[in-house]
């Protein structure tokens, strides 16, 4: 559950400054996860805008692997931007 929020997290951080939400994660956790051990994450833009593929890494050996789809969220009628 931690990868997959610290994948949430991240694509979010990719996205900003615009305003996102998770609308589907395809992820594979490659292997076990070592709470006591700094983990790596790295995301990555794709050419599908609403997509950011996130890889986790310990010990330099991948851990996680996975693809993030983001939507804009939508402003309700009337509302002002920040």
């Amino acid at each position: 559950m931690l990868l997959l929020e610290a994948a949430r997290q991240a694509a979010l951080a990719t996205a900003h400054p615009d305003t996102m939400t998770v609308t589907g994660m395809d992820s594979d956790l490659v292997r076990h996860a070592e709470m006591d051990v700094p983990c790596w994450l790295e995301a990555e833009q794709l050419a599908d805008p609403d997509q950011v593929r996130i890889g986790a890494r310990q010990h330099g050996k991948e851990i996680f692997a996975g693809v993030v789809t983001l939507a804009a969220v939508p402003t309700a009628p009337g509302a002002h931007g920040a």
